[in-house]
């Protein structure tokens, strides 16, 4: 062999690597690594055709039959290589290894799921973040590099406002710390940056059309913007971000349930429904509308207990309370109960059931608090047309819960007897779904739905914020009842080192020095170095 030449099989490994690690770091840049894949093989053809002479020679040597050729053997190696580089460009081997102790370089399923929605669309998503911290941008586009590398079309700009006071100017901010999310002319803006609100509010903008929930009001009910601990505030800014409309609705007043309605609240009256009113209610439910009533312990409300024992629930005359010695009471109150018994089946709860949740199961604090139970139709106090539904208790309290009776007014709220508590389980938010074809006649598209709830703070402000699991409850109310999948609960994960990332173009490029490029670096090496001393030592016949 030319050991002038012995640089070229070498040289072209080398080429080979390099572009292998270039082309799988930088996806949107294949054209350069072309250059490099077709470069490599050319550069050893360069090298046989040079040294013709003595591959020939080569060739007719016996020991070429079996496979002691120099020239072969790094023929075959290229050949490998450029074989292996097409493989592992594949979709196939684009990993995320993440052994993070709480999975924090990876998404949940449900933000996997949101990715492929995306697919069938040629749209992509623009995300302009104004960052006045870098501590709060970095995280975010952090996460965002997440979605990214998972195949989501998002596009990022990130502005400076203390260097670009006309556009955040242009861009009415209310926030030092923003994201604006923009897809196909729908805009929605994120204040938080965590990635249940990431995705939901990518689930908001993918998603065309609204919502529109109605709380009924003129009974006492608390304002559906009212900011204390009754009212509603929390939870109309928290389906605001859904795309979801929250407003009021006196039925006295407008005599119907307005047509765009996908939901009714009723939720903490203080004073009873009148029957015209649960005719309304009636009407609605029948036509496929969806109703959610919950109430306080304490209140009489007589008119609106006989309507929801039409569709097979009972809100009781009690109260439910831990007892007393339990340590738990001073953490959540005395007049707060747990709720961790979650049906399985039911839409609403799955996913909180010990079986459909990744965690075990969760736990819902509710305050003041009366028990729902499920009636059988036979058992009605009084005979009712409505005949088609199917009921179900679908959240329960544990097993050692204290219910006190007979509780109708403030006056009997204040004067419980211990000894007359009953310790068990009871329900406290129950399910009615009308057939679609029942013996009332009904004749909308989709069921009707009922829930009923135990307390008033299924969805106010208080409720809200005593954890998580009662936001996600909410959420999932709604979204069920709404038949809207707009809402996903992520559980937040905190921040842990020690990531592998293999889609990043900084990480990948690293990596695949390590992996490729200094292997080969060795074998061209040590491929050299053979080939010289097969010169020296005459064992390559041919010489130039």
């Amino acid at each position: 062999m030319k050991s002038g030449l012995l640089t070229l099989p070498f040289l072209a490994i080398l080429i080979l690597a390099t572009t292998m690690a270039f082309a799988s770091a930088n996806v949107e840049n294949q054209w350069i690594a072309y250059i490099g894949y077709v470069l490599a093989p050319a550069i050893v053809l360069t090298w046989i055709y040079l040294d013709r002479d003595n591959f020939l020679a080569f060739f007719k040597r016996k020991g070429f039959k079996y496979g002691a050729s120099s020239g072969g053997v790094a023929i075959i190696t290229v050949t490998s290589l450029v074989a292996l580089a097409y493989v592992t460009q594949k979709e196939t081997f684009n990993k995320r290894l993440d052994v993070t102790e709480n999975k924090v370089s990876s998404l949940s399923q449900e933000s996997l799921d949101l990715i492929e929605k995306f697919d069938a669309s040629e749209n992509r998503v623009s995300i302009t973040g104004y960052f006045m911290n870098p501590e709060v941008q970095g995280p975010f586009a952090r996460l965002i590099g997440l979605y990214q590398s998972f195949g989501a079309p998002i596009d990022t700009e990130f502005i400076e406002p203390a260097q670009n006071p006309e556009k955040v100017q242009a861009a009415e901010l209310t926030s030092e710390n923003t994201a604006i999310f923009n897809y196909g002319g729908r805009e929605s803006r994120i204040t938080t940056f965590t990635e249940e609100e990431v995705t939901n509010v990518l689930l908001n903008i993918l998603k065309e059309g609204s919502k529109t929930v109605y709380f009924t009001k003129g009974h006492g009910e608390p304002s559906v913007t009212a900011a204390d601990a009754e009212g509603f505030s929390i939870a109309s800014d928290l389906l605001g971000k859904q795309k979801i409309s929250v407003l009021d609705l006196s039925l006295m007043e407008e005599a119907k349930v307005p047509e765009n309605a996908d939901l009714i609240v009723i939720a903490g009256p203080q004073y009873d429904f009148k029957e015209a009113e649960t005719q309304l209610l009636d009407k609605y439910l029948k036509g496929g509308g969806s109703v959610v009533v919950s109430v306080a312990p304490a209140v009489s409300l007589p008119m609106l207990k006989k309507w929801v024992l039409q569709y097979g629930l009972e809100i009781s005359d009690d109260i439910l309370l831990m007892d007393q010695r339990d340590p738990r009471v001073m953490f959540f109150g005395k007049g707060s109960v747990p709720v961790s018994d979650f049906d399985s089946v039911s839409g609403v709860t799955k996913k909180f059931s010990s079986e459909g949740s990744s965690r075990g199961g969760a736990e819902m604090i509710l305050p003041l608090t009366r028990s729902v139970a499920m009636v059988n139709k036979d058992d009605k106090a009084e005979s009712s047309e409505n005949s088609g539904y199917e009921a179900q208790v679908i959240a329960k309290t544990p097993k050692y819960i204290l219910k006190f009776g007979g509780v109708t007014s403030q006056e009997s709220l204040s004067s419980l007897d211990p000894t007359a508590a009953q310790q068990g389980s009871y329900g406290v938010v129950g399910l009615s779904q009308l057939t679609a074809a029942d013996d009332a006649g009904t004749d909308a598209a989709v069921p009707g739905k009922l829930l009923v709830a135990g307390s008033a703070h299924l969805l106010s402000n208080h409720g809200m914020k005593i954890n998580k699991v009662n936001r996600d409850f909410m959420g999932s109310v709604v979204s069920y009842l709404t038949r809207d999948d707009n809402f996903v609960s992520i559980p937040i994960k905190e921040f842990a080192k020690g990531d592998i990332d293999l889609t990043s173009p900084a990480s990948l490029l690293f990596y695949k020095l390590i992996v490729w490029i200094y292997p080969f670096l060795i074998l061209g090496a040590t491929l050299l170095y053979w080939l010289m001393r097969k010169r020296k030592t005459g064992s390559l016949a041919v010489t130039a």
